[in-house]
């Protein structure tokens, strides 16, 4: 296992983001319908994944277990990683 060292008490009111704005904001990059992602979030908020910050300490195998497909994962992942490089598009473009 690989922990993060974040002291939350330090954090700012922008820092504590909720999970969920960030995995609405991947999915919507990727064109996913939120039929397909309440079931994820609401396995997250039971697994109480309510924060931004708690978002970079799952890997694949846990995003699998809450039903999120690798495309959500990564893009999630993508979005952590490299806000200020990789521009992921807000919509669809069709």
């Amino acid at each position: 296992f690989q922990f993060l060292m974040i002291d939350i008490t330090q954090m700012t009111t922008s820092e504590q983001i909720s999970a969920e704005t960030k995995v609405r904001e991947a999915a919507h990059a990727i064109g996913m319908t939120d039929q397909n992602l309440l079931p994820i979030l609401h396995r997250m908020k039971s697994e109480f994944v309510v924060h931004a910050w708690q978002l970079p300490a799952l890997d694949f195998t846990e995003w699998k277990s809450l039903g999120a497909p690798i495309g959500l994962a990564a893009a999630i992942k993508s979005l952590q990683e490299s806000s200020e490089n990789v521009k992921i598009p807000l919509s669809r473009s069709s």
